[in-house]
């Protein structure tokens, strides 16, 4: 076991909402990263969390039915070119789908659902 000293910075910061956050960093300089640029930085990490989560839940990157390198490397690169096609066909209509909710008179703002969108019946 490795007896080592690791320093971080904990920075909370408030979001819209009300509710706080508590972040973990190992920029521990305050002076040349100050407090308010994680508040900014903390909105630009949420489409970060969310490519993950469609590559490992939406996706199932991990999960792969065969054993060999060649049938992972293959179903890798089959689920890839679904996330990318699935993104290109849902593009386009992204901004009809946000006018067409806006002009209904919609509380919050739509989206395409990216898990309708990669899957479909296969036959």
């Amino acid at each position: 076991m490795l007896d080592a000293e690791i320093k971080c910075r904990l920075v909370c910061i408030e979001l819209e909402n009300g509710e706080k956050e508590v972040l973990r960093t190992f920029l521990n300089d305050e002076e040349k990263y100050p407090y308010e640029e994680f508040c900014e930085l903390y909105h630009f990490r949420w489409n970060v969390e969310e490519g993950y989560k469609l590559c490992k839940a939406r996706a199932e990157v991990e999960g792969f039915p065969g054993k060999t390198a060649l049938i992972v490397k293959q179903d890798f690169f089959a689920k890839v070119f679904i996330m990318s096609l699935s993104a290109l066909l849902a593009f386009p209509i992204r901004e009809r789908v946000i006018n067409e909710y806006k002009s209904k008179g919609s509380k919050h703002p739509q989206k395409i659902n990216r898990t309708s969108a990669m899957s479909w019946p296969i036959s």
